[in-house]
């Protein structure tokens, strides 16, 4: 039998079986992977005081931000920009958990 295959090849791969996805998936016993990242209310300095070397320039750091809808918010900087504004929901326990449902 003649395949596209390199002629190198002795004899063409079997082919592979077909699988129903949806019988393959009711015995997976692994789940689906839910998580939620968190990012903390203080990024901590880059261990510059134990160790005497300076900070990275792009470790991040966090800024006041403005409130809204009651909600606390701080800005994470990178290099001195605000590269995201995110609210307590980040880093307070309880909000993540509550928010976690909705995702």
């Amino acid at each position: 039998m003649k395949t596209s295959r390199s002629s190198s090849l002795a004899s063409p791969l079997p082919a592979l079986p077909t699988v129903d996805l949806s019988v393959a998936l009711m015995r997976c016993a692994c789940g689906i992977d839910m998580h939620s990242h968190v990012v903390p209310e203080n990024i901590p300095a880059y261990l510059e005081s134990k160790l005497g070397h300076k900070l990275p320039p792009l470790w991040p750091q966090m800024a006041e931000a403005p409130a809204v809808a009651g909600l606390c918010h701080r800005h994470v900087m990178i290099a001195g920009k605000n590269y995201r504004t995110v609210s307590e929901k980040c880093w307070s326990v309880p909000h993540r958990l509550a928010d976690m449902p909705e995702m």
